[in-house]
């Protein structure tokens, strides 16, 4: 038919299971995610685009673009993001190089990518990639395993396994690509701007929505007490993952 548009798509079928299906929190389990990250940024810096149309930056994610849903909760919330996204842009134009920035998957947590019986991983659902910098995938990695679980409030007594999470996936990231400082300092922010993404959407329903969702509300809440009062997501040490620097 005319003006009519066909889009065909194909799949390799993997015998493999999501992270519910394995619960395998080990060491050497995240040193493989981290391999498999570091590959994924590996062959971003070999990409060129020739004759396309780009994938958009990080400042044009759908959300931010319509931040100013957040003001359904507070105007200090809305204020707080302006703030927060003006800083981002200045790193944008003064920090970024191909070491730390370029196309990254954008949602890389435990929903998205399948393990086999021999802890090969793969990747699934890229349709959230975008230009931004490396260190932010490694903070929704991060966040994903640590927040989003049936007790997100026990998050503060995490700090141990944020430490463990932390050092093995930037160890086996550092066999695939460079490990940068701002993989090693510079989560917080990464995660706050994960955090801005989806207050941003959750602002844009009814507050009795979540009543039906209690993870979430939550979820919610937490997020919106650690911005408004300026606290970390959640204070873990470095000492192990600054050693990796020098390797």
């Amino acid at each position: 038919m005319n003006n009519s548009r066909f889009v065909c798509s194909a799949f390799e079928y993997v015998n493999a299971k999501s992270w519910d299906g394995r619960k395998d929190n080990s060491a050497q389990l995240f040193i493989k995610i981290g391999a498999v990250l570091g590959r994924i940024h590996t062959l971003s810096k070999e990409y060129k685009p020739v004759n396309v149309i780009k994938r958009r930056s990080w400042n044009e994610q759908q959300e931010l673009l319509q931040a100013d849903t957040l003001k359904n909760h507070s105007a200090e919330l809305y204020y707080k993001y302006l703030d927060f996204i003006g800083q981002m842009n200045d790193e944008d134009k003064a920090e970024k190089n191909e070491d730390n920035f370029g196309l990254t998957h954008g949602d890389y947590l435990v929903s998205n990518y399948l393990i086999d019986d021999e802890n090969n991983i793969t990747v699934i659902d890229f349709d959230e990639c975008e230009y931004s910098w490396f260190a932010a995938d490694l903070a929704i990695c991060i966040r994903a395993y640590l927040f989003w679980t049936e007790n997100p409030a026990a998050l503060p007594q995490k700090a141990e396994e944020a430490e463990m999470i932390h050092y093995n996936l930037l160890l086996g990231y550092g066999s695939e690509n460079k490990i940068t400082a701002d993989m090693v300092y510079g989560l917080e922010k990464y995660i706050k701007m994960r955090d801005y993404i989806e207050l941003a959407s959750q602002c844009s329903f009814a507050p009795e929505t979540f009543d039906e969702y209690p993870i979430e509300k939550t979820l919610f809440e937490m997020n919106i007490d650690r911005i408004l009062n300026d606290k970390p997501f959640l204070k873990f040490s470095t000492a192990r993952a600054e050693k990796l620097l020098t390797v």
